[in-house]
């Protein structure tokens, strides 16, 4: 089975939640967005609090309101959308409010 890894770089609330700028997660099998968010949410519980998604349920359906960039070009939000291993991306919430 292939391995891959893949470093995320998190932005705005997430990066508060997170209480890091960047974490690099690893996982087997194909590398989409799906396999990296889960691989995220297992790792780390205060990301799941934070997007309000569980590593079971983004296998199908991703957080909506994310947005995900590879070299600052936003990426399908679809869980089949491939990454090559060892790319970096950025996770960023997007903000509402008034």
């Amino acid at each position: 089975m292939t391995q891959w890894q893949v470093t995320l770089e998190f932005s705005g609330p997430l990066q508060r939640a997170m209480q890091t700028r960047e974490l690099t997660v690893t996982g087997t099998g194909p590398c989409t967005l799906a396999s990296i968010l889960a691989a995220l949410l297992v790792a780390q519980p205060r990301a799941a609090q934070a997007l309000a998604v569980s590593a079971e349920s983004v296998v199908t359906t991703l957080p909506p309101g994310l947005l995900v960039l590879r070299n600052r070009v936003l990426l399908p939000l679809k869980p089949q959308t491939s990454v090559a291993p060892g790319e970096r991306l950025t996770l960023m919430p997007m903000i509402s409010g008034g």
